[in-house]
């Protein structure tokens, strides 16, 4: 199986707020994934994320020009753009993956609620980001 995911330790993303490197990252998780498989060859299992966000088709095109593009690929190469997932590809996700051609490669895990749950982590951040509005 081709390796559609990467792993990176909560503090590197600290380090580059420490740093004063810009960066983005795109969470992905079961809502999104939901919104891009809603096709018509699947039943409508559901039409609202669990925030009763509704999905609608201009969202789900959306989400997958993201994941698609070849602008957002060289940027993920760059850690410029990081994409998370939260999902363990197993299928269908990975099909999906293979299937829509997605051209970005995924963090695997959900880094924001691991610096969350680590109050050494979210004290630093917090700090730094505070030190930066001085």
């Amino acid at each position: 199986m081709k390796s559609c995911y990467y792993t990176k330790d909560p503090i590197y993303f600290i380090d580059k707020l420490e740093n004063d490197e810009y960066f983005s990252i795109a969470r992905y998780n079961d809502g999104e994934w939901h919104c891009m498989r809603d096709r018509e060859d699947r039943p409508k299992r559901s039409v609202v994320n669990c925030d009763k966000h509704r999905y609608f088709p201009e969202l789900q095109q959306e989400l997958l020009k993201a994941v698609t593009s070849e602008d957002n690929a060289k940027h993920s190469e760059d850690e410029k753009y990081f994409f998370q997932a939260s999902l363990y590809w197993q299928p269908p996700w990975y099909d999906d993956y293979i299937n829509w051609g997605m051209k970005v490669k995924f963090l695997k895990n959900d880094y924001i609620r691991n610096i969350l749950y680590n109050p050494n982590l979210w004290i630093r951040m917090f700090n730094i980001l505070n030190e930066k509005k001085s």
